[in-house]
């Protein structure tokens, strides 16, 4: 952890017991819900430092007293709206996109079940945090893994949405405003139960009213009712349409190594054992998307040629 502030944590406890005894109700579904968040999210009164030393007591590495503990991310102050306690801000490594997780703050964070096994990146402080039980359900960030590889190394779960699901305004990032390789927040936790509650919360707040940038689409309870009814509860198929899911071998220019690929083919064995569908593409289909792509810049070229 990089940051640890139990003693903000407890009184905000204390605030929610009490609105609780003054109102009869809770704030919100995370109402008293112990939530640790990645170094990336701004919370007053701490630094945020994603890793870097000359971050310290800065924000984002400027000394303005105006900013400097004084802001919230958006999706901090949203958790916060629903009842959430925020109690420690976990290790991910300097510049992101990594797939490791160290600093020159701390050091490096190993896999807490073997520590001569990694602990995965960039999100790889919450991973470790959650192996342990230190946390039940985090907040990360994800562009190529940085969710979903600390939650693989470390047994537990995660989701990336896309990358407009959630709020990133007020999140610290490599290079602030670069949409290339857009960032997204998600959820990471020991139970899919956590991560379902806390997606569902923030998204029911409409993040989309407070920041642009989010994609204005409500949270579809109907549309998961009707997606958890194709599976029991064990996640058989159960008589109704199977679910089908896609995977990728190879997409043409990257294999994965055998290791992972025996990982994919266990997984794909298991869903059809269930009684539900894998899918892939046609082996020609890279090949047409090529063709495609290259037909389309060429009316491109030729459409501007003719122009000119």
């Amino acid at each position: 952890m990089h940051e640890i502030f139990f003693s903000q944590a407890i009184a905000r406890a204390e605030e929610l017991d009490k609105y609780y005894k003054d109102n009869g109700k809770t704030m919100g579904p995370l109402h008293g819900l112990p939530i640790s968040l990645k170094d990336q999210f701004h919370v007053k009164g701490n630094d945020t430092t994603m890793g870097y030393i000359g971050w310290i007591d800065t924000y984002e590495g400027k000394k303005d007293e105006a900013l400097v503990h004084r802001v919230n991310s958006q999706v901090v102050s949203e958790l916060l709206s629903l009842g959430a306690v925020l109690y420690c801000k976990t290790s991910l490594p300097q510049t992101l996109l990594l797939g490791e997780t160290v600093n020159n703050l701390i050091g490096q964070t190993l896999n807490p079940n073997n520590q001569n096994l990694s602990c995965g990146g960039s999100s790889g402080g919450e991973g470790a945090l959650q192996a342990l039980r230190g946390s039940v359900v985090g907040l990360g960030t994800d562009i190529g893994g940085s969710l979903r590889i600390p939650a693989a190394f470390n047994g537990t779960f995660s989701i990336k949405p896309t990358h407009t699901r959630l709020s990133y305004r007020n999140v610290a990032n490599v290079i602030p405003g670069e949409t290339t390789y857009a960032s997204s927040v998600g959820v990471m936790g020991t139970s899919l139960e956590a991560i379902h509650l806390v997606l569902r919360s923030v998204v029911l707040t409409q993040p989309w009213l407070r920041d642009p940038n989010v994609t204005p689409l409500p949270w579809r309870d109907d549309r998961v009712k009707e997606t958890l009814a194709r599976a029991t509860g064990d996640g058989f198929a159960n008589g109704n349409k199977p679910l089908k899911l896609g995977i990728f071998w190879t997409d043409g220019v990257v294999t994965p190594q055998p290791p992972i690929a025996r990982g994919l083919k266990l997984v794909v064995d298991a869903v059809r054992r269930a009684g539900h569908q894998v899918r892939r593409p046609s082996r020609f289909f890279h090949v047409y998307t090529l063709m495609s792509l290259l037909l389309l810049g060429r009316r491109v070229v030729a459409s501007r040629s003719a122009h000119r």
